[in-house]
């Protein structure tokens, strides 16, 4: 850096600092803000039904009264769940996704109900929960609708197909373990 540069630098720095002192430095009465934080005394009465506070110098008087109660009603008694998924499984051979799968709706708050296809026949009213409704999720072991199964009727598929096709439930099928 020249020395020319270097006195220009000193010369501006010097000019700056003067005016910013000047600017921020102003000692005029008339720019400065005084903010007021006095206190009123007050004198506080206390009466069984409402708080009274009344003003001891000259300022407004505030009356308050006691908030209002909210009534509040007892809960209700917890009622029973509705079954959100259900699974159909055989009762003879157990596989691990017959165990898991009502594990897994537990775990994610789903409450499961199990139905066994070898002791009833598959129906429209068995595919609906309590409410009426269908099942939105529907397990399936892969094992019970095998080629060579003798657990399902034509029926029955049909009648889980067209429940399925028409958008009333999801059908998990587990993958064949053998």
């Amino acid at each position: 850096m020249k020395k020319s540069e270097l006195a220009y630098a000193l010369i501006i720095s010097l000019v700056l600092g003067l005016g910013l002192s000047l600017g921020l430095g102003n000692t005029n009465s008339s720019n400065r803000r005084v903010l007021d934080y006095s206190i009123t005394p007050v004198e506080v009465i206390s009466t069984p039904d409402e708080l009274l506070v009344t003003p001891l110098a000259n300022s407004i008087p505030v009356v308050t009264s006691q908030p209002t109660q909210i009534p509040l009603q007892p809960a209700q008694k917890a009622g029973t769940d509705i079954e959100d998924v259900l699974l159909i499984y055989d009762q003879g051979s157990t596989s691990y996704f017959s165990i898991n799968f009502c594990l897994m709706a537990n775990f994610y708050g789903l409450t499961c109900k199990m139905m066994s296809v070898d002791s009833q026949n598959l129906s429209d009213e068995l595919l609906r929960d309590s409410q009426g409704q269908y099942f939105k999720l529907i397990g399936l072991d892969a094992e019970v609708i095998r080629k060579g199964s003798a657990l399902f009727s034509e029926d029955e598929l049909n009648l889980l197909r067209r429940i399925v096709q028409e958008g009333y439930a999801d059908l998990f099928i587990s993958k064949i373990s053998r």
